[in-house]
């Protein structure tokens, strides 16, 4: 099968791609998205286009989110809403990696409406059963990783986090984070932001990491199902997340992760214990490694995928 889309985030199409193994993808060349090979390898079934051609395809997949409904601000919009206007000879099954929360341009309601108008008839995938409830539509695939891509590493005491550094506040819940951080200052205790405080060459750089640190946090609370945290669960860390999309589904609370309220006294104060009792963390991180291991795999990911792909075609 031959599929075609367009670049959008490196590590959910990563994994994609693995699970359809069997599919050919072809990525548009765009001015708007690349593929970013620091972040991942392209894999060996995917490659770059210059252009779409009617005929040659069997299905497209199409990304979008909130953020989509306005092509003033983000040019994602305009690729998405040139490819589907475009490609109108196969099925389109389109993808919505957000959430309805953007008050800082859009109510609600107007986000809603929006991505349904650019959706249209399209088949709607959206990443936890949170976000399929707050869209009102969509079929719920959450993400699944190859388990030996990540490594359980000796962990060193520290904090780190992966949670989108800018852009969409409210949605990325930055308010916690910073006055997490500033309480966390008091005890000479910090967050490893990656992409703020630390950058990789490649993946291998990131997965090595990731898998030596002790604590993730995940602070925010409209995104739905952050890969990242999975990632950081399948290297054993120990995870303290906000009460975000579908965690209470995975997480019990102080056995395989810890759940906070939205309080900068409370994560910090948690976050200060935990650092202060490894034994504990090591616990936690292995319990969470075999929940992430059971449920968010590739197998169960390829299935869901393929058991979509033949109902739409």
């Amino acid at each position: 099968m031959k599929i075609f889309t367009a670049p959008w985030h490196c590590g959910h199409q990563s994994d994609l791609f693995n699970a359809l193994s069997d599919c050919q993808f072809d990525l548009l060349i765009n001015n708007c998205r690349s593929w970013a090979e620091n972040s991942r390898p392209l894999p060996k079934n995917a490659r770059m286009v210059s252009q779409y051609s009617p005929g040659k395809y069997d299905l497209a997949i199409l990304d979008l989110d909130q953020q989509c409904i306005d092509e003033q601000k983000s040019c994602k919009g305009l690729i998405y809403r040139e490819l589907n206007d475009l490609i109108q000879d196969i099925p389109k099954i389109v993808i919505n990696h957000g959430s309805p929360v953007w008050p800082e341009c859009h109510e609600p309601k107007e986000i809603i409406d929006g991505i349904k108008k650019l959706v249209g008839n399209n088949v709607m995938v959206v990443n936890s059963y949170q976000a399929k409830k707050e869209w009102g539509f969509g079929r719920t695939i959450i993400h699944g990783m190859g388990l030996d891509e990540w490594h359980d590493l000796p962990k060193d005491p520290r904090i780190v986090t992966a949670v989108s550094p800018a852009g969409l506040n409210t949605y990325y819940n930055r308010r916690l984070y910073d006055a997490t951080k500033k309480e966390l200052a008091k005890n000479e205790t910090q967050i490893v932001h990656f992409r703020i405080n630390i950058l990789f060459n490649d993946w291998n750089e990131y997965r090595d990491y990731l898998g030596r640190s002790l604590i993730y946090f995940d602070y925010s609370l409209h995104t739905p199902m952050n890969r990242a945290r999975t990632e950081a669960m399948l290297s054993g860390c120990c995870i303290v997340t906000a009460k975000n999309h579908d965690v209470e589904r995975f997480i019990e609370n102080g056995v395989n992760g810890f759940i906070i309220p939205n309080n900068p006294f409370s994560a910090s104060k948690l976050l200060n214990e935990l650092m202060m009792d490894y034994d504990r963390c090591i616990k936690v991180g292995r319990a969470g490694k075999q929940t992430a291991r059971k449920l968010f795999n590739r197998n169960r990911y390829s299935n869901d995928w393929i058991k979509l792909i033949q109902g739409v075609l």
